[in-house]
């Protein structure tokens, strides 16, 4: 189980088969997650979140297994980060 991570958060496990954490790093300024999308490997997004705190985690189990995009955008930054969800 791998752990994507950057200057702006982190996300584990990735593959996963049932929950996925992001979390924000730790730094100076202001910094909040203002939403996120999960989107398939045909551009659909197939869920979203807002307002979300620093640490949030959500159920992988609802979603079929395969190739998935997760695009966080912070007030400073969007990043899309590609996720493997292991399906059942």
């Amino acid at each position: 189980l791998a752990e994507n991570t950057n200057e702006t958060f982190s996300l584990f496990p990735n593959p996963s088969n049932d929950i996925i954490t992001v979390q924000l790093a730790k730094r100076n300024e202001y910094h909040i997650i203002e939403n996120m999308e999960l989107i398939d490997q045909t551009g659909k997004v197939v869920a979203t979140w807002s307002h979300i705190p620093t640490k949030f985690w959500f159920d992988t189990r609802q979603f079929p297994g395969g190739m998935y995009l997760l695009k966080v955008k912070s007030n400073i930054k969007t990043e899309t980060i590609p996720i493997v969800i292991a399906g059942k």
